[in-house]
């Protein structure tokens, strides 16, 4: 059995859904990474349901095998200060019936140079380095969504690019972003 609950956020003219899903995603990180470092693992995954290639969208699951997983988080605490701004459900369990499939949502880092692409990609499938630079630049970068985080120990910028991949179920340990390269969350 699993539970979860559903954040929806509110976006308006003056303050667009990015932005909300910015300024949610941040203290739910910080509830993630407490909860993950009091009980040695992750034990909550995240999805996005409303998930496009150009948008994480304007919901949020939080996901646990255990309810009290869930209530020990505290979400409706870490997300107070948002209140006039995203509507949060109570715990409820997954609805079998209604699941589709499972997804894994993982963290997507993108090479940040093309040399160092091209180098790797050479060496990989044994031909020359021009070559395969050449290959790269004719390969459009990917763009993926992603969430603008602020670093507490570095105060730096940085960008969460958040890749979905359909995959049969898998249990597994998340991140502290609710992230994971191998466990799946159901979709429904």
């Amino acid at each position: 059995m699993m539970f979860y609950q559903e954040i929806t956020l509110y976006p308006s003219a003056e303050i667009p859904t990015s932005f909300l899903m910015t300024k949610v995603f941040m203290p739910l990180h910080f509830t993630l990474a407490s909860q993950k470092e009091k009980l040695g693992e992750g034990r909550i995954g995240i999805s996005f349901p409303k998930y496009t290639e150009e948008s994480l969208g304007n919901k949020v699951r939080i996901f646990s095998k255990e309810r009290e997983t869930l209530e020990s988080a505290d979400i409706p605490q870490a997300l107070r200060f948002l209140q006039d701004y995203i509507h949060l459900t109570a715990i409820r369990e997954v609805p079998a019936p209604r699941i589709k499939g499972y997804a894994v949502y993982r963290r997507y880092q993108p090479d940040s140079s093309r040399f160092r692409k091209a180098k790797r990609y050479a060496k990989r499938n044994g031909i020359s380095y021009e070559k395969a630079f050449k290959l790269m630049k004719t390969k459009k970068p990917r763009r993926l969504p992603y969430v603008q985080l602020k670093s507490k120990t570095t105060q730096q910028k940085f960008s969460l690019f958040i890749e979905k991949i359909e995959a049969p179920a898998c249990e597994g340990n998340f991140n502290a972003y609710g992230l994971s390269q191998q466990a799946t969350v159901p979709e429904f």
